[in-house]
């Protein structure tokens, strides 16, 4: 499976029939690919300013929750916690407190959203259950890992080659178009994709324990 955004541009490519199986990727081809796959990448649901989201703002250190949206104030530089385990909680999210915390922990949801808001820029990353690990969706070159899980990394590929496809022609001038297979996995990637990012958040109590490993200081 890919792994690497420039895999999921050589595949599209590919499947535009612009390239052979082992053809290589020129670097204007790579660089308009990459362009068009992080606008894609950011538009995808649940990723814009909508969310939803679990909003808090922030003066001090910080873990990241599933779903989390973290506002660093101006002014300030804190050091922000990407988990790689959580609080297990049972009940309703509306219900969580304290009381709720079952005792054990468990890895992030499998397409969990997080985002820093600080000076000067932004950080959206995406867990991956599958690497185990989060990662990140903005400020991606050809040589990032891809941020969706495996399963979803053929499908993101159609979604491209149907981008990709916009203005291009063939040798012959006519335009150039994805084969109907690779449509249908577009629409499929896109249902699979929108699935695993805009399911309902679950709360975290801000107050709740947490374990976690990797840190990322903003200011």
């Amino acid at each position: 499976m890919a792994s690497l955004c420039r895999d999921i541009i050589g595949r599209a490519e590919r499947w535009l029939l612009a390239h052979g199986a082992g053809d290589y990727t020129a670097a204007a081809e790579l660089a308009e690919g990459m362009a068009v796959l992080q606008d894609l990448l950011l538009e995808l649901p649940g990723l814009d300013v909508g969310g939803p989201w679990i909003d808090s703002d922030v003066t001090a250190d910080a873990t990241m929750v599933e779903d989390g949206r973290i506002r660093v104030q101006d002014g300030y530089t804190v050091s922000i916690t990407w988990p790689n385990t959580v609080p297990d909680w049972t009940g309703a999210p509306e219900y969580f407190d304290l009381t709720s915390f079952t005792g054990d922990y468990r890895a992030p949801r499998d397409g969990s959203r997080g985002q820093v808001i600080y000076d000067g820029g932004y950080l959206l990353k995406i867990y991956c259950a599958d690497a185990g690990e989060w990662r990140q969706v903005n400020s991606l070159t050809a040589d990032s890992s891809v941020p969706l899980p495996a399963s979803c990394h053929n499908g993101l590929a159609a979604m491209l080659a149907e981008r990709l496809a916009l203005g291009k022609q063939s040798l012959d001038g006519r335009p150039v178009s994805p084969a109907p297979a690779v449509i249908d996995m577009a629409r499929r990637g896109a249902s699979q994709i929108k699935a695993l990012l805009t399911r309902r958040p679950r709360v975290t109590s801000v107050d709740g324990p947490a374990l976690s490993r990797a840190r990322q200081v903003f200011c």
